[in-house]
Formats: C-alpha cells, structure tokens, sequence
C-alpha cells in the first residue's frame, strides 16, 4: 500500500487545477455521489405527489356525497409522502456531509503535499498566513462550490424537467407562464460587472490587511519601545476602514438582492393566482381557449409551481455563486499550477558521501533586482574544510542555502561531482548534506520526534515507529525501536553542550549558549 507522501504527489506531476484534484477524490466516492443521485430522483417523485393529493382533498370538499373513506386515504397518501421526502432528505443529507468531510480532508491534504514540495522562492513570495488562506479556507470553498454543482445541479434540472412537464400537461397556458416567468430569476447577470469590480476590491482590501496587520504584529516590540502602539493600531483601523467600505458596497448589493427576489416571487404567484381565478370564473374568457379549472385544480397547480421555482432560484443563485467565486478558484489553481521540483520520487542523481562541491560563475538576484552572490567561483574537494568568514548580510547563508536546493542561482550552476544541484533529488542531498540553520525549527510533538526529524524520508530499508517509518538505512545494521532510543542518547551525551564540538557545524553564534 502507497504511503501518504506517495498518495500526496502522484497525482500533481502534471498540470493540476482545484477542479482536476476535487474530480480525482470525487471519483473515489462515486458510489455516494450515485446514492445522491438517486436519493434525490425518489425525492423528486414524493414531492409531486403532495400537490396532486392536496388538490384532490381540495376538490372533495367542495364535492356533494363525499365519504370518508377516499379523504382517508387521500390524507394516508399524503402524509406517506411527506414522510417519504422527509427521509430521504435526511439520508441525503448525511451521505452529502460524509461526502464533504472526505473531499475537504484529501483535498486539503494533497494540496497541503504539493505545496511543501515547492521550491523555496515561493516561501520567500508567500506569506504562511496567506498559504494557509489559500489551502484551508478558499480551497475549501471551491470543492463546496463544485459539489453542490456536482450533487444539486443534476437533481435541480431534473426537478426542473418533471415539474415543468406536469405542469403544462396539467394545464398548457399556466405552464408556459410559468417557464417563461421563471427567466425573471436570471436578474443576476444584469449586475455582473458591479459583481466582479466589488469582489476584485474586497480581495485587495483583504489582502492589504492581513499585510499590515502581520507587519504590526512583527514589529510591536519595536512600536512598544517607542510608546507607538496606538500609531499601530491606526495602521489597522486605516485598512480596516477601507475593507469595511467594500464591505458595504456588497452588503447593499446583497440586500438589493433580497429585495428582488420575493418581489419577482409575489408578481408570479399574482398572475398566476389571477389567472387562476379566472379559469375557474363561469363563462370566463381563458376558460373558453384554456379550459376551465377548479379551485382544487388550481391550488394543485400553484404548488407545482412552487415546486418549480425552488430549482429555478437554485439554479440563479448557483450561477451568481460561480461569479463570486470564479475568482477565489483562480488564486487556488495559481497555486496549483505551480511546478513541483521536490518530488520524493524522483530522486535524479545519487550523491556519494564526500562529494566535491562546485560553483561556477553563481549569481543569485532576488525579484527585487538585489543582487545576493556575485561571480562566485569555488571547488571544494572531498574531505576538505572551508570557512567562509564576513559581516552579516554578505551572502554566506545564501551560498549554502544553494546547495541544500533551497535557493537556486539566477546565472551560474553549483554541482555535486559534476552534476547540477537541479539534477538531484532532495532525499539524495538530505542521505548526504547536513546543513544546520541560524534559527533552529521545532515542531510540536517529543525531543525525540525532533531528533528524528533528518531520518523521516522515503527509503527502501524502513523501521516504524509510532510517529510513521524512518529511514533505517542511514542507521546501519538491524535496529529496533529500543536499540535507536539508546544510539539517540548515546549521541547526545557524547556531544553534550560544548562549544568547540558545535562550533564546527553551526551556522550561528555561540555567545547565547552557557558553558
């Protein structure tokens, strides 16, 4: 069985979207999507019969010699239907949550795999608090979106079909007003443009808030020390002022909406209700072309039409929700599109243990124009020590950072026994460079867990433990949970806490370190 880092990128190598990686865990499911299907099918044919029995009950009322057994059964009939829908509502809706909670957890998952798997200068563009903005929340948004479109949409327009043909086989006339009223609902489009400018300025305004509230956030011992914490905080009410009058415009949009939408409701049932009355008025002038109805008849067809409006408006509203998050879907899929260069498979070249370490001619710019390394030639035989000395800012980190792949040169190559860095796979580098940062990463969870952190890559030679496998062959011969335990304190206390062991492979100072 694949493991997790395999089930994660597999998938990604070649182009993918947010609609391409919710199909792919859609299809898995495909057995729940058909259950919803069909759920909702039954459903629809339950719904149609609560009008026909109402106006049947209708009708009976209003007849001479009725007796109570046929309303006894008309009312049995109805009630087993409501039922019916109420059920298979129920069913339906459990089995479109289960549905959910696997979409939005794999999908998440997958995109969280991918986007670890990015080179570093999209780290270095992306702040983590927008990352996760994109993968846990407008990710997110996007699959509901294309599950509703997925679940509701196939059910809505059959609805749509059966409704409609009840209805104008009930009465011809009647049913043509009905569809041709129903078009009224696509009002939306006549807002598009004010849509799409309101949503492009509420991303911006977003954007520029989280932007400075994280730089104030950063910097508050600075603006503490200087007694500026209320100048921060104006910093943030400046932005928030500025979302809040996007806000504002979309909110009286929105209440507009409201608005229109019950008002085109009443104007449809009105005709309807009046043209009802008049089909069913003796010697009516409708009556003589369309036929003449009964009040029982009418009120059977209002509830059709009721029915039919339901998947009308879903179907409007589903279309302005597609506007109102078209742009949300773009920003995911940039994420997406992006090439992954770390992939756990593809591990390119085999670096040997003391490999010699080229740079010719390496320059590293930053987007910014500023120029990082300049010119940089060095070969650096096996076994052979080197110490590159300067102020802070001057560029050691970065040249090492190449190496390891987490930057890559603008002009220039840095090889590994003559192969380009690009041309090794980061598990190859990870088997065989160590490189240890200026601000140490922890991540939550055991010592041990962290220690053990440079052995969690793939391997053909695996030992389990309970926080997933370990690379075993860096450890050499068989090894069990307990005997690791005991090699992992073994290290630790022979290396201890003393200077002039870490010295030789820190890339910080010393001086916070106590004897």
């Amino acid at each position: 069985m694949p493991g997790a880092s395999e089930r994660n990128t597999n998938c990604l190598r070649q182009h993918m979207t947010i609609f391409k990686l919710f199909k792919l865990h859609l299809t898995k499911k495909s057995t729940s999507l058909v259950l919803l299907w069909l759920f909702g099918a039954v459903a629809i044919g339950f719904s149609v019969v609560v009008p026909n029995m109402v106006g049947r009950l209708t009708n009976l009322f209003a007849a001479p010699g009725v007796k109570w057994v046929d309303v006894q059964w008309a009312l049995i009939i109805l009630m087993g239907a409501q039922v019916g829908v109420a059920a298979l509502g129920y069913f339906r809706d459990s089995t479109r949550r289960q549905l959910k909670l696997h979409l939005d957890n794999n999908v998440s998952l997958q995109f969280f795999g991918h986007v670890l798997r990015l080179d570093a200068g999209f780290f270095r563009e992306n702040e983590v608090a927008r990352i996760n903005e994109r993968v846990l929340r407008e990710s997110l948004s996007a699959v509901e979106f294309y599950l509703k479109g997925f679940v509701e949409t196939p059910v809505q327009i059959l609805t749509l079909l059966v409704v409609a043909t009840l209805m104008i086989a009930e009465h011809p006339l009647l049913g043509a007003c009905v569809v041709l009223l129903s078009l009224t609902q696509a009002y939306f489009a006549l807002f598009d443009k004010r849509i799409q400018l309101i949503i492009r300025d509420m991303r911006q305004a977003a954007d520029a808030t989280q932007v400075q509230t994280s730089e104030v956030l950063g910097g508050v011992g600075e603006l503490r020390k200087h007694g500026a914490l209320d100048y921060g905080l104006k910093l943030i009410e400046g932005k928030l002022v500025e979302s809040r009058e996007v806000g504002t415009r979309l909110a009286r949009l929105q209440s507009l909406f409201s608005a229109i939408s019950p008002l085109l409701s009443s104007v449809q049932m009105v005709v309807l209700y009046g043209c009802g009355a008049i089909l069913c008025l003796p010697g009516g002038a409708l009556a003589g072309v369309a036929g003449p109805m009964t009040w029982g008849d009418v009120i059977k067809f209002m509830m059709l039409a009721g029915l039919f409006r339901g998947p009308v408006v879903f179907l409007a509203q589903y279309y302005l929700g597609w506007r109102l998050t078209r742009q949300v879907i773009l920003r995911v899929d940039r994420y997406l599109e992006r090439e992954a260069i770390f992939e756990d498979d593809k591990l390119g070249a085999v670096v040997d243990d003391a490999p010699r370490v080229v740079f010719d001619d390496v320059q590293v710019e930053l987007p910014s124009k500023v120029r990082l390394l300049e010119d940089i030639c060095l070969d650096i035989a096996p076994a052979t020590h080197v110490a590159l000395a300067g102020p802070a800012g001057c560029g050691k980190s970065t040249l090492l950072s190449l190496i390891c792949r987490e930057m890559s040169p603008s002009e220039g190559q840095v090889s590994l026994d003559g192969v380009d860095v690009e041309g090794h796979g980061p598990v190859s580098i990870a088997r065989t460079v160590g490189f240890v940062t200026q601000k140490p990463v922890l991540f939550s969870g055991s010592i041990r867990d962290n220690l053990l952190l440079s052995l969690r890559r793939p391997s053909s030679k695996v030992l389990e433990d309970r926080s997933g496998p370990l690379d075993a062959s860096a450890l050499g011969g068989d090894m069990d949970g307990a005997a690791l335990d005991e090699r992992l304190l073994s290290v630790v206390r022979s290396v201890g806490f003393e200077a002039d062991v870490l010295h030789k492979f820190l890339d910080r100072s010393l001086g916070d370190i106590g004897e």
